[in-house]
């Protein structure tokens, strides 16, 4: 018996993509909920929960809140306990755990996938965060690739 396979217009890896940043958003939206969060502050947010996002995107981002940065960088802190560059960080890595074990892709190509600076800082962040490198992360998460 032969399966047919479907088509799509999306990637496997755009698929992951879409899923991963709709799984962030909703529970970021979760917690913000909770906590009260201001309402320009959440839109701030939604912006930072992409993880391809970019320096210049989260320079402009700033620029359009209607804070200085001090006052953006407090109040960031405030409600979400790290610095803004911690969060979206954290945001990059916990796709990064997501390339590592549903795609062949290098750590240069992920990367630059995700606008670190470079190899060696996005596997020295990595370590700090997850306290394994990313080599020793995708050897243990590896999902095998489906068979056809």
């Amino acid at each position: 018996m032969q399966h047919k396979k479907e088509s799509t217009p999306y990637t496997e890896r755009q698929c992951n993509i879409i899923f991963s940043s709709l799984v962030l958003t909703l529970l970021e939206q979760q917690q913000h909920e909770i906590s009260g969060i201001p309402n320009v502050l959440k839109a701030f947010i939604r912006q930072l929960n992409n993880p391809l996002i970019t320096s210049e995107q989260i320079k402009a981002a700033q620029l359009e809140m209607p804070y200085s940065y001090p006052q953006l960088t407090r109040i960031f802190k405030k409600y979400m306990h790290c610095t803004i560059t911690q969060y979206v960080n954290k945001t990059k890595l916990q796709y990064a755990k997501e390339l590592l074990a549903n795609t062949e892709m290098s750590l240069t190509e992920i990367t630059n996938e995700l606008h670190f600076e470079s190899t060696s800082h996005f596997h020295s962040l990595f370590k700090k965060y997850f306290n394994i490198t990313p080599a020793e992360y995708r050897r243990l998460n590896r999902i095998p690739a489906k068979e056809e």
